[in-house]
């Protein structure tokens, strides 16, 4: 995979954690290679480790979940002895709870006692805190509960880098990447992509999204770089009712996304120019305070230029396959590369200047976007590991089984395994001392008896002093005992199954050396040595009565049958001394080898017992994974060997083709276990045990990976042989009309049909947007036939028309297709749209667990859940402009003070009317809440005809407005001339006792002091008009004109 360029992840939350999790595993499966070592060659110098990602790749975790971030590392290698390679590019956020709180109430309660009031002022009432405990394990879905911990964190911690740690060490080490960079073919120059991953439907995500994408922009800014930060939404759809979704979810959402929206408003806006404020800019610089920070935090223009909002279709498309989309669209943008030094990420995304203008419905500008993603990948490392796996199974059941071979089996390694732990001598139990045995053979009685006592004597003298030195030799020997030591050299010739026996028996063998194995041996070492079979003595060394009594037949020699079977006696009972002393001392030092022996037995047990647990679990693990490999999916697919979806005759086509490839070395009918052995080599084994002895899972993960390489380089041999599963670069060349010997037929076929149903009916993201379309296919370069074929097998279906498309070839082993609708509004995104009108309607009739206000961030709305004041004074000004020319008209007669419903025809009197309705309060005028109405209008539908229709409200001006304007209509004066009255009223109800509305006339309030001057003294827009504003031409036809005198 192709990286020029630095990349940071912050996963955010639950969903944040999935996708980078997920995206990591792919990352590696790309750079690592089935084993986790092929960039370690490629990064001579830089002292990689197996599974360890490029240092210009960092990835950052939040959580208030501490049980879920643990498992952080262990979900993105293979096992706990790759911690240590993950944590150079994984960092973990893990102090979000403050210490000694242990709800959120007394959060609250610390932040209102030690936080400046303005900081706080989005929190609620402390006599609706909902109590939620314990905080380590998360916000219970309650947004504002996460954010007050975040607060109470940087309270505790002096400010924003109390919870930035982990970000602040991933651009310690991005800045340090450069070489990283250059020797994977990039450059680090001084702009950074960061991807910020959450949901808006949980607690967690959903609540600290915001204070991150302002705290991460400028952390990176203060590091000298320029952000580029890409927000991926997963939105409530995703999640079904009950597991995270329903009503709470959307609520969560609704505000959640307003925030987002108004903060890439801002970004797009900063700096451009409009008649909304009189030549001054149209939005101020949108900021945030924090505890510990004295100055408001704020982003530069353009940090956060969109967001990408992934919502679940029609057709059936989960949560997982959805963050396999948003991992999809990551590693499409960041392998796509730069153009003229421009990357291709900003360059498809941010290049849309459209996102500044206006909306059609004058509610913000035209920042948000969706997204869906369709991917066709190979999963290579995968496919290996399955066949791997169920290989290795195989070879443990044959390990597990005890030879039925006649005879003795193991005594060879028995005695090797003696002798390489340091008891070599037991073997012999040889004297360390010898005596004198006779040198020149005595003739007759006399002579041949004292030679023989002379002999004897020269034994007790020789185990007198065996027995002085012995102590010290067996104690050295026991110090010595390293049973590790010989059981890794045998290993090196048989397996872990295979030296159990030896080491510890088995009552499966035949023979009682094979039954007992090496450990009976050993403990019987510790018993008294028996005579020998045949003899009768005890300590006392044996004397030679039965030569005197033969004496007087004839004059003995020393080679006579009698004399020899004196010394025979003598021998037997010298050696038997000797092995009594050797076991009498080796049982005094059992306190030194013995708990060496046990552990040394523990831990064997360990690794062969972690074999036989994967054993038994690897069959239903084997149907499962393939089950899910075969699952249909919609969106992110697999290419997969065609099969029953079981991947059984698979792995039987693989395991002949390994057979094949090593039967140089196989015997005749290999099983597994030779096929295994072979696979692992000389070494495969004893490595794996030293990996083991600490942990076992991580003997069989080392055996696993040596197996998954060789099964990899099976299904791809190169060096000109076919492969079983071909590159779909080959596929997609084949496809192209370009055909290959070394490809068959049915896999091109097979391919085919994949690639037809890719895309399914459906599939394109919601929205009011065009829809652009990346594709980015596998080549070494651009290949017109491909992308020719591509455009026809990809995009055949209604659902991509107006489209854009672009070409990118990559080097990886996937097809991916981004779909992408940018440059909408709010109002043109219909789960958004819902989401926001599901939150208004529960402001007006609260649910009792809706617990409205601790779901926000910022602040409770203040009854106008999208709009902004200058988008207010915007709309309102169309209105008014509307008015002036004659185009609304209230419902009934005389209802012009306060109509209870109004029509606006914005062009020909037939043409459709827009028609709100307005509703009064407590005697004053409806007029108040017609942008309330107004906004409820827009929020209701987000089709082609009622965009259309706002859109020419919004353009609407007094005609003639830039040559000779008439004077405004009745009904525009009888609105002007009613704020005064309106507000004395206001004063009036707001001092009537028992009245409990204050929000509600706060409303109306601002609708006549603030919101309707500032309609009037808005410029025009997009005329050029002799007059400044509908203030100034109100004034100038209510004065006398000077022609009317004349």
């Amino acid at each position: 995979m192709p990286l020029d360029r630095a990349m940071l992840l912050v996963g955010i939350g639950g969903t944040g954690l999935s996708t980078g999790q997920e995206l990591e595993r792919v990352l590696r499966a790309q750079f690592c290679g089935p084993d986790g070592t092929d960039l370690i060659s490629r990064m001579r110098g830089h002292d990689y480790r197996p599974y360890q990602l490029p240092t210009c790749v960092q990835f950052a975790y939040i959580d208030l979940n501490m049980n879920e971030l643990s498992k952080v590392l262990t979900n993105v290698v293979p096992s706990a002895e790759h911690h240590a390679a993950a944590q150079c590019t994984t960092n973990l956020i893990a102090n979000l709870v403050p210490p000694n709180h242990h709800n959120s109430a007394q959060v609250q309660r610390s932040l209102r006692i030690s936080t400046e009031p303005e900081v706080i002022h989005w929190l609620p009432s402390p006599e609706s805190d909902p109590r939620v405990a314990p905080l380590d394990a998360g916000a219970g879905q309650l947004p504002t509960v996460a954010r007050a911990a975040l607060f109470e964190t940087m309270r505790q911690g002096g400010g924003p880098n109390a919870v930035l740690h982990g970000v602040t060490t991933a651009l310690q080490r991005i800045g340090a990447a450069g070489p990283v960079l250059r020797e994977l073919g990039g450059t680090l120059d001084n702009t950074l992509d960061v991807f910020v991953v959450f949901s808006v439907a949980g607690g967690t995500g959903c609540g600290l999204f915001l204070d991150y994408l302002y705290l991460i922009g400028d952390l990176v800014r203060q590091n000298g770089l320029q952000p580029r930060i890409y927000p991926l939404v997963l939105l409530p759809s995703a999640f079904p009712e009950g597991m995270g979704g329903g009503r709470p979810a959307v609520l969560n959402a609704a505000s959640a996304l307003v925030d987002l929206f108004r903060l890439i408003d801002d970004q797009n806006a900063q700096g451009v120019e409009d008649a909304l404020r009189d030549g001054r800019e149209a939005y101020g610089r949108s900021t945030i305070r924090v505890p510990g920070e004295p100055n408001p935090i704020g982003l530069q223009p353009a940090t956060v230029q969109t967001a990408f909002l992934f919502g679940r279709p029609d057709n059936g498309v989960g949560r997982a396959d959805l963050i396999r989309s948003m991992v999809s669209l990551i590693t499409a943008l960041v392998s796509a590369g730069s153009e003229a030094g421009v990357p291709f990420a900003d360059r498809f995304v941010n290049g849309n200047t459209a996102r500044a203008a206006l909306s059609d419905t004058g509610i913000g500008r035209c920042g948000l976007s969706t997204a869906s993603v369709a991917s066709l990948s190979i999963p290579l490392g995968e496919l290996a590991d399955l066949v791997g796996s169920r290989l290795l199974a195989e070879a443990v059941r044959d390990m597990r089984a005890t030879p039925a071979t006649p005879g003795v089996q193991n005594r060879p390694h028995i005695e090797r395994f003696d002798t390489d732990c340091g008891l070599g001598g037991f073997l012999a139990c040889a004297p360390l001392e010898g005596f004198a045995e006779v040198e020149d053979a005595p003739v007759g009685h006399d002579a041949i008896l004292r030679a023989l006592n002379t002999r004897i004597r020269s034994m007790q003298d020789s185990l007198e002093r065996n027995e002085r030195l012995l102590d010290t030799r067996i104690g050295g020997l026991a110090k010595d005992f390293t049973p590790v030591r010989a059981a890794e050299e045998l290993l090196r010739a048989i397996d872990p199954f295979h030296l159990r026996r030896v080491v510890q028996g088995d009552p499966g063998y035949a023979e009682s050396l094979d039954k007992g194995g090496f450990e009976r041996i050993l403990k019987s070492r510790t018993e008294s040595a028996k005579v020998p079979p045949g003899y009768d003595f005890g300590l006392q060394a044996p004397q030679p009565e039965a030569l005197r009594r033969r004496a007087v037949l004839r004059r003995p020699r020393w080679g006579d049958d009698a004399v020899q079977n004196v010394v025979k006696e003598q021998n037997a009972w010298y050696h038997w001394r000797l092995r009594r002393q050797w076991h009498e001392a080796w049982a005094r030092s059992q306190r030194i080898w013995e708990p060496r022996w046990q552990g040394f037995c523990a831990q064997l047990a360990a690794v062969t017992g972690e074999l036989t647990d994967y054993l038994a679990t690897e069959e239903r693990q084997f149907t499962q994974r393939s089950a899910e490999l075969y699952e249909r999916r919609l969106g992110v697919s697999y290419l997969l060997p065609p099969d029953d979806g079981q991947m059984q005759s698979f792995y039987q086509r693989v395991k002949v083709n390994l057979v094949n490839r090593y039967r140089d070395r196989l015997p005749v009918n290999p099983a597994a276990a030779d096929l295994v052995s072979v696979i692992l080599g000389t070494d495969g084994w004893r490595e794996a045990y030293q990996a083991g002895r600490e942990r076992p899972e991580a003997a069989v993960h080392r055996v696993r990976q040596r197996i998954r390489r060789a099964v990899s380089e099976c299904l791809r041999p190169g060096g000109g042989e076919r492969a079983i599963i071909p590159a779909m670069r080959d596929l997609l060349t084949a496809a192209a009309g370009r055909p290959s010997s070394m490809l068959d037929d049915g896999d091109v076929a097979h391919f085919r049909n994949q690639l037809a149903g890719m895309v399914p009916s459906g599939y394109a993201p919601s929205g009011e947007g065009t829809l652009k379309v990346l594709i980015s296919y596998p080549a070494g370069a651009p290949d017109l036939e491909v992308e020719a074929c591509l455009g026809r097998e990809l995009l055949r279906t209604p659902q991509v028309e107006q489209q854009a498309v672009e070409f990118r070839p990559n080097d990886s082993d996937s097809l991916v297709v981004v779909l992408f609708r940018s440059s909408m509004s709010i109002t043109q995104v219909p789960e958004v749209r819902e989401a926001i009108r599901l939150r208004s309607a529960a402001q007006r009739h609260e649910r009792p667990g809706d617990r409205l206000s601790w779901r926000q961030r910022l602040g409770a709305d203040q009854g106008y859940p999208v709009s902004t004041p200058a988008d207010r004074a915007l709309i309102l000004q169309s209105f008014l402009n509307a008015m002036w020319n004659g185009w609304v008209a209230v419902e009934a007669p005389g209802q012009d003070r306060s109509p209870t419903g109004v029509r606006v025809r914005t062009g020909r009197a037939e043409a459709t009317p827009l028609v709100l309705e307005l509703t009064p309060f407590g005697g004053l005028s409806s007029w108040a809440s017609l942008l309330q109405a107004y906004e409820e209008w827009a929020l209701s539908d987000g089709s082609g005809a009622r965009s259309s229709l706002a859109a020419q409200l919004i353009a609407a001006v007094p005609l003639d407005i830039d040559r000779n304007p008439g004077p405004p209509a009745p009904l525009f004066s009888t609105l002007y001339e009613l704020p005064a009255k309106e507000l004395r009223l206001v004063d009036e109800l707001r001092a009537r006792p028992g009245l409990d509305a204050a929000r509600q006339i706060d409303l109306i309030e601002e609708f006549w002091q603030e919101t309707l001057p500032a309609a009037l003294d808005l410029p025009f827009r997009g005329v050029q008009a002799p007059f400044p504003n509908l203030r100034g031409m109100t004034e100038y036809f209510a004065c006398q004109s000077p022609a009317v005198d004349r």
